[in-house]
């Protein structure tokens, strides 16, 4: 029996890009959560067993912002 493993590590989702203009910084964020949502889809694709996120998933927990996106991988 074998077992399929996706692994990734310290998206941040949630990250704030202050050192770049607009539309820039936006365009970076929605990156992160672009790849979460390509890398889930691969996953399931390959039929992958395990999907492990280490390290930060988040960067920061607090708001609105993250409760929508731990809905989002709820579906993982």
């Amino acid at each position: 029996m074998s077992i399929k493993i996706f692994h990734t590590a310290d998206l941040h989702i949630g990250i704030k890009y202050n050192s770049y203009p607009e539309p820039i910084s936006s365009a970076l964020q929605q990156s992160r959560l672009d790849v979460l949502e390509k890398m889930v889809n691969l996953a399931n694709e390959q039929e992958c067993n395990l999907f492990v996120a280490a390290g930060d998933l988040f960067h920061n927990i607090k708001g609105i912002f993250a409760r929508r996106r731990c809905r989002m991988v709820q579906g993982i």
